[in-house]
C-alpha cells in the first residue's frame, strides 16, 4: 500500500483499485494580523498561515483589501475558509503552508 504526502491516513478500495488520502479540512479561523490567519484543523493542530504570497489573480486579488481580507469565515459545506467573492483555498494547501502555532 502507498503512503500519502503528510502521512494523515490511508484507505485502500481493493473493488477500485485506488487508495484514497484523507483530507484535512478546517474547524476554525481567527485573524491574527496582516493576511495571517490562525487555523485549526480536524486532528486539533492548529497553524499559522501568512497568505499575502498567494494573493495573486483574478479571484484572489480583491484578498489584498485588507479590510475585505478580514472578512474570511468558514464554510462549514467545504471545509475551509471562504469570502463573499467565492475565493476559497484546500484545507490541504493551508496545512502544508501552515507553521503550527506555539502555544
Amino acid at each position: 500500500m502507498a503512503a500519502c504526502d503528510g502521512e494523515k491516513g490511508v484507505a485502500e478500495d481493493r473493488s477500485l483499485g485506488l487508495i484514497r488520502c484523507d483530507m484535512h479540512f478546517v474547524k476554525d479561523v481567527t485573524y491574527i494580523s496582516a493576511y495571517k490567519l490562525l487555523l485549526t484543523f480536524e486532528d486539533g493542530v492548529a497553524k499559522l498561515v501568512d497568505l499575502e504570497p498567494y494573493l495573486d489573480g483574478e479571484i484572489f486579488e480583491p484578498l489584498r483589501d485588507i479590510d475585505y481580507f478580514k472578512t474570511v469565515h468558514l464554510n462549514p459545506d467545504i471545509d475551509t475558509i471562504v469570502w463573499d467573492n467565492d475565493a476559497d483555498l484546500s484545507p490541504d494547501f493551508l496545512y502544508e503552508i501552515g507553521e503550527v502555532a506555539k502555544g
